[in-house]
């Protein structure tokens, strides 16, 4: 699904022209969610298809509250900005929260999208424009795996991958 970030989040690069972006899909070490770093890729993958070299990515936990001092930081040292991709909606909620401490108006000064279309997203003044998250699909298709898994316990998508760190005993 993180590839396809990228696709959603192109309606959002083209129509408006924004040349200068944040990712809110920061960089996290290995362990860290694979959605969050599939989705950033998927982010870099579309900014590349519109001629869109220069990115900003500011680390920070997940939270509403490192997120908001995250993006105040970057938009500080970065004030050309004017639109942010976030990984989630919490993310871009706590980005919308830096634009209002910062004095900027969004949409107007600052366009935020954020991923996931959780309840609250339509809830925050400005209603956060997200990417909707199938999330009863997402349940079906992970009890289907399940059921797979169940009746094929040997069916599995491991593999082991043999090199030279180990030997025959």
């Amino acid at each position: 699904m993180g590839y396809t970030c990228g696709v959603a989040c192109e309606p959002f690069l083209a129509p408006v022209n924004h040349d200068t972006l944040l990712s809110g899909c920061p960089r996290f070490p290995p362990h860290y969610i694979s959605n969050v770093l599939e989705r950033r890729e998927g982010y870099l993958r579309a900014l590349r298809r519109h001629g869109i070299l220069e990115n900003y990515i500011e680390d920070s936990l997940l939270t509403r509250e490192a997120v908001c001092d995250a993006t105040i930081r970057l938009l500080q040292r970065a004030p050309q900005i004017t639109a942010i991709f976030a990984c989630n909606d919490n993310v871009a909620i706590g980005a919308m929260n830096a634009a209002h401490d910062l004095g900027l108006s969004v949409p107007y000064d600052l366009s935020i999208m954020g991923f996931d279309n959780i309840d609250l997203a339509q809830d925050v003044r400005p209603s956060l424009t997200t990417v909707n998250v199938d999330k009863r699909m997402m349940g079906m298709l992970a009890v289907r795996y399940l059921l797979e898994r169940l009746e094929n316990p040997s069916n599995t998508p491991l593999t082991t991958m043999l090199r030279a760190s180990t030997q025959p005993v």
